[in-house]
């Protein structure tokens, strides 16, 4: 299987981002999933069956996964759901993280930025989200351009990969993020960030 994209065919190559984000993050490439990425993105991720959702979520069609890496590997992740989420029309942006110790450097800001670009050139009108409530990665994705919609009870649902069988269940009070994708970026904010919680986005 090769790179992992949506329907309508691949989205613009991530490692286009602008000047500004590649002075961010000097060395790093974004690039589509691949199922050889499954081992690290399940550390990104967690768990292995979220990591294998993930993937199988990109390889049907149903979202994209996009990785950040340097020349040792992924240091990153970050996937985006096309429909049927919690904000909807809009594409649903989850799963961000990066290594503890490549936090800091712009990849989160990489990440992001090429989810943008594929969720605009599918003609998307805005990127959503949700971050806990009491998550400072609320206050990096605003500095980022992401405003707060509304309060929303976050219904979680953990199904195991190979048998589609739910295996866990619960809520979480979180916070909906959306950002309106213009035609153009116009650069990147200001500010680093610290998110530590449910998206590690630094």
């Amino acid at each position: 299987m090769t790179g992992l994209h949506g329907p309508g065919g691949t989205p613009r190559d991530p490692t286009t981002a602008r000047d500004a984000i590649e002075r961010d993050a000097p060395g790093l490439r974004v690039r589509a999933g691949r199922p050889g990425d499954l081992p690290a993105l399940a550390g990104f991720a967690g768990s292995h069956d979220r990591a294998v959702w993930r993937v199988e979520e990109a390889r049907d069609g149903r979202g994209l996964l996009l990785v950040a890496e340097d020349d040792a590997g992924p240091v990153g992740a970050v996937s985006v759901r096309w429909d049927n989420d919690c904000d909807p029309p809009h594409p649903w942006l989850y799963g961000l993280h990066v290594d503890a110790d490549h936090r800091g450097r712009g990849a989160g800001e990489r990440l992001v930025r090429a989810a943008e670009d594929a969720a605009r050139d599918r003609g998307a009108a805005a990127l959503s989200l949700d971050a806990d409530r009491d998550d400072p990665v609320v206050g990096w994705y605003e500095r980022r351009g992401y405003r707060r919609v509304r309060e929303h009870e976050h219904r979680w649902t953990a199904v195991d990969p190979r048998t589609r069988q739910v295996t866990e269940t619960g809520t979480a009070a979180t916070w909906i993020l959306r950002r309106p994708l213009d035609a153009h970026h116009t650069g990147t904010a200001t500010g680093s960030g610290t998110g530590t919680g449910t998206e590690d986005a630094t």
